[in-house]
């Protein structure tokens, strides 16, 4: 989006879990924000990695540990 683009950050919109660690291992985490949908639902306790895709009526649960790049799929 031109907001992303204006603030200078990144989101990998790649399905192969191999092409994202390949494309975001030059770049620094700081230029990869969480992104999650409104409708999802994300405990204050677990940790969310740099450039993660929390989709749509998502849910995750307390101390739940997401790494980078993730994508957890739509009502997952």
């Amino acid at each position: 989006s031109d907001a992303l683009e204006k603030a200078g950050l990144l989101h990998i919109a790649i399905g192969s879990n191999e092409v994202r660690r390949r494309l975001s291992a030059s770049i620094p985490d700081d230029r990869f924000p969480q992104v999650t949908h409104a409708t999802s639902w994300v405990s204050n306790s677990a940790y969310i990695g740099p450039g993660t895709l929390i989709g749509a009526g998502s849910i995750v649960q307390g101390a739940a540990h997401v790494g980078r790049h993730v994508i957890v799929n739509s009502l997952a």
